[in-house]
């Protein structure tokens, strides 16, 4: 119950005047894997083990320093997608509330930030995880496909998006609480 009511008081400065909040809550941050990471693995494991073979050998074999520190940002990035992406996801959900209105879905990120995206004729996508314990609800159309490119929401990866991702709320255990907000929604 302490985390609704924080998130109903970090969402308080942003409602209109009669504007009514019908649910808040936090994503959940012990909850690492998407859909997306059965490609996002395998990837950053082959992109961080091939830099980190690159340095190695450069290193080993002598070669000019310009030519082994240029492996360095490779190798750093790998690190980040293979570990620091995880921990950068989980400190960006305790730092996030979401909120739903009688006209808006709001997500206040750290202090002082705020998305939102209005309710009315927004397509709405809700996503129940396999095991039914986590519910991902976008608004708006999803940036994804190849013509688009990749939507790295929720990856870790957001830093690389560009802001091509639809506002949403990502990995919410409150399942029934926010189906039920969302059926209450004027159309």
């Amino acid at each position: 119950m302490r985390v609704v009511e924080e998130a109903r008081r970090r969402l308080a400065p942003y409602l209109l005047t009669d504007e009514s909040l019908l649910w808040s809550g936090r994503p959940d941050p012990h909850k690492h894997f998407t859909a997306s990471d059965i490609f996002l693995v395998p990837f950053s494991l082959l992109w961080g083990g091939f830099a980190i073979f690159w340095m190695t050998a450069a290193l080993v074999n002598g070669a000019p320093v310009p030519f082994a520190l240029f492996g360095v940002p490779f190798v750093a990035l790998g690190l980040y997608m293979i570990f620091g992406r995880f921990f950068y996801k989980a400190k960006r959900k305790r730092e996030t509330v979401y909120g739903l209105t009688d006209r808006r879905a709001l997500v206040a990120l750290g202090t002082g930030s705020l998305s939102e995206a209005p309710l009315q004729r927004t397509p709405v996508d809700q996503r129940l995880s396999r095991d039914g314990l986590h519910l991902t609800v976008t608004f708006g159309r999803s940036a994804r496909g190849w013509m688009t490119g990749p939507n790295y929401a929720n990856t870790g990866m957001e830093l690389f998006d560009r802001g091509n991702g639809p506002l949403g709320f990502y990995d919410v255990a409150d399942v029934h609480g926010l189906q039920d907000a969302l059926r209450r929604v004027p159309r």
